[in-house]
């Protein structure tokens, strides 16, 4: 935490700018048949708020910074007199992202620990066009403004950013309409449709369209029969304080999340996507007891046990690894994550949903099973028994077995296989 005579990561991202008159009377838009559609499924990102930032890069962002990164761009500067006559006017404060960008993300990178031995790079098309940034690999030129990468290959890119004019479309016009009784206008989505395609191209979910009077966020997944969705927010370019989301923290918050891993950057259904307020409650070590841990930030918060019922139970145990017997209850210290065989690390708890189990539906009284006193256990080398070579999923328990006919001391309990369960959600 920063004391009250330093300069704070969250300060140099809320910076005051000025507002910029648009002399434009251009207000039409293309489209094109190829890129994706949007047409039933625009709605606003309500969890990209200030409050959602806090909690899970508050930490980050309230820390005192280098005296390095005081030397990023300042407004009054850069902008000072800007005024945009064309669409080309845009690129200035498509440069104006970039020069923040480059510093604070590097430091938040290094600071996290985040992806060693890549490299972050930007690309942006400048105001005179002597530089015009296309993507490599793209069928096509596309018109692209800003693209925020690590030098990896394949699926590098994090955010694309593509400029527009505010005579020509608006964010707040949009979030208006889908708040009003009306349909958004077709010529309002086709800005939309046009970064998604610039996102498909790039493996991308996230993106954003910058005009001279904010910045719109925008997250895409993939709907049923070729349709597409899109999450967006619009963040007005004069905000500025400690208090509010700007344009600069919303950049930087889009890349942080992008930067969290790839799962949690590429176009993937709807259905498979985590909330970015998503948290997980988990046993974390003997020290630290119980935590809150941040699906994208991982910053991880103490908290108080939960009630040990059996949905709980199931779902600590799938994400920490702790070891769960429903003979012998919960024991925290019976496992060494160095020993995780089974890869509980790795699972999604909120893809396990035990209450959806009906022990009535299944007849015990029903079941044949085989009668152990039959079996010559000295004929069976126990070395030779694999284990893991049995699937309980494929266990048909309606089938015709008497289970009065076993004999409970021949068997032996700690020969049961654990089935690992497979995340649903990225």
């Amino acid at each position: 935490m920063a004391n009250r005579n330093s300069t704070t990561l969250r300060q140099v991202l809320t910076q005051q700018k000025p507002l910029l008159p648009c002399t434009s009377t251009s207000n039409r838009n293309t489209t094109h048949g190829s890129w994706p559609k949007l047409d039933e499924y625009v709605v606003i990102w309500d969890e990209f708020n200030l409050k959602t930032l806090n909690e899970s890069y508050g930490h980050l962002l309230d820390v005192a910074v280098p005296d390095t990164l005081l030397a990023s761009p300042q407004a009054d500067e850069v902008l000072a007199g800007l005024v945009v006559h064309t669409a080309e006017d845009i690129n200035h404060l498509i440069s104006w992202n970039y020069g923040l960008m480059e510093p604070t993300l590097r430091f938040a990178k290094s600071r996290l620990g985040l992806h060693p031995g890549l490299a972050l790079y930007q690309k942006y098309s400048t105001p005179d066009k002597s530089l015009m940034v296309s993507l490599p690999g793209a069928a096509g030129r596309l018109t692209v403004n800003h693209i925020v990468a690590l030098d990896d290959f394949p699926g590098g890119h994090l955010v694309v950013g593509l400029g527009r004019m505010s005579s020509k479309w608006s964010g707040r016009t949009v979030a208006h309409q889908l708040n009003s009784s009306t349909s958004v206008k077709k010529e309002l989505i086709w800005p939309l449709r046009q970064l998604g395609n610039i996102c498909k191209a790039a493996q991308t979910r996230y993106g954003y369209i910058q005009t001279d009077e904010e910045l719109v966020v925008c997250c895409f997944s993939k709907m049923a029969q070729d349709e597409w969705k899109v999450a967006l927010m619009p963040v007005p370019w004069t905000r500025s304080g400690a208090d509010v989301l700007t344009t600069d923290l919303a950049l930087w918050w889009l890349c942080m999340l992008a930067m969290s891993a790839q799962c949690h950057r590429e176009i993937v259904d709807d259905g498979e996507m985590v909330k970015i307020d998503k948290w997980d409650e988990a046993y974390l070590d003997e020290r630290r007891g119980w935590g809150r841990i941040h699906r994208y930030s991982g910053f991880e918060k103490p908290t108080n046990p939960r009630t040990a019922s059996a949905g709980n139970v199931a779902a600590t145990a799938v994400y920490s690894g702790v070891h769960v017997d429903p003979l012998f209850g919960i024991n925290p210290t019976a496992v060494d994550r160095r020993a995780d065989v089974f890869g509980h690390g790795t699972v999604n708890p909120s893809a396990v949903n035990l209450n959806a189990v009906n022990p009535g539906a299944v007849n015990f009284d029903a079941v044949n099973f085989v009668n152990f006193d039959t079996v010559n256990y000295d004929a069976v080398s126990h070395d030779a028994v694999n284990y893991g070579a049995v699937n309980f999923d494929a266990v048909n328990f309606d089938s015709a077995t008497n289970f009065s006919t076993v004999n409970p001391r021949a068997v032996n309990q700690n020969a049961g296989a654990r089935t690992r369960l497979v995340p649903g959600e990225r």
